[in-house]
């Protein structure tokens, strides 16, 4: 699942027609509430990701108006799933941050 998850996220990163990426990404959204398990396995050094996360991310890319903006919530999600970063005070990855039930950030 990682490995499609990545192609289709830097494949949609290349394209310039948000109709295009959309298509993408709604068959990404399909899959993924397909799979009704809580977390989805990523593998290779990458345990897992919340099902919610993923599908709260996914729908907040299909709901832009501007590429620009989807781009921008592409990049976010790339940045996720790929790089961890941590504070000093903390253990929490600071780019995952929606994942965790006990922060309220609405």
């Amino acid at each position: 699942m990682k490995q499609d998850l990545l192609n289709i996220i830097s494949s949609a990163l290349d394209k310039s027609d948000l109709n295009e990426i959309r298509k993408d990404f709604s068959n990404l959204l399909a899959s993924v509430k397909k799979n009704k398990s809580e977390n989805i396995i990523l593998g290779n050094g990458f345990s897992s990701i919340s099902r919610e996360f993923l599908v709260g991310e996914t729908n907040q890319i299909l709901e832009t108006h501007t590429i620009e903006r989807t781009k921008y919530y592409i990049k976010r999600l790339k940045k996720s799933l790929t790089e961890t970063k941590q504070s000093k005070i903390n253990d929490l990855n600071l780019n995952r941050w929606k994942e965790y039930d006990d922060i309220n950030y609405r």
